[in-house]
């Protein structure tokens, strides 16, 4: 699906993905085990 994607759009996909393994991909495990998003 990406060829489909104009810079922008691609600008952004990079941008969530780099997010999610960077702030999100690291709480995973502990968000799954405790069923409890992390709060503060």
């Amino acid at each position: 699906m990406e060829p489909f994607f104009t810079n922008s759009q691609q600008l952004v996909w990079e941008s969530i993905r780099r997010f999610s393994e960077d702030a999100v991909l690291p709480l995973a495990g502990d968000i799954d085990s405790k069923d409890k998003f992390p709060s503060g």
